[in-house]
């Protein structure tokens, strides 16, 4: 793997070698977001013989739980009142046919194909 897909930014390198190894720093593959469905979701990418590192999945865990106990919070009601925020783990391969989504925290995966993964990233396809 070359260097610059590795660390994902200049940004990611330069802190991978010059701050602490006692943090976790990591690209978020894709944030979604769609005004007028009030929905904002946080996904990363695996290729479909890609692992998640732990590091990445504690922070992909840590974000949900941020979320859920936010949208509990009255502040979070007066600004973001029917709002829906997600995080999802995308494991797939270009062109995208078949794909697996995971939640990080619940364990649960979904099976989809070509149009069933564009309408769900176009937020016209709900995950239960």
């Amino acid at each position: 793997m070359n260097e610059d897909r590795y660390f994902g930014s200049d940004l990611n390198k330069f802190i991978h070698e010059k701050c602490t190894n006692k943090m976790t720093c990591i690209n978020i593959d894709c944030l979604l977001l769609r005004l007028s469905k009030k929905r904002l979701r946080i996904i990363e990418s695996k290729h479909s013989l890609e692992k998640i590192k732990n590091s990445q999945l504690e922070v992909l865990k840590i974000l949900f739980k941020v979320f859920k106990i936010a949208e509990k919070s009255k502040w979070f009601k007066k600004y973001f009142d029917g709002w829906t925020f997600e995080v999802w783990i995308v494991i797939g391969d270009d062109p995208y046919e078949d794909i697996t989504i995971e939640h990080p925290l619940y364990e649960k995966k979904y099976v989809l194909t070509g149009d069933e993964f564009i309408q769900w990233l176009e937020f016209e396809l709900e995950l239960s």
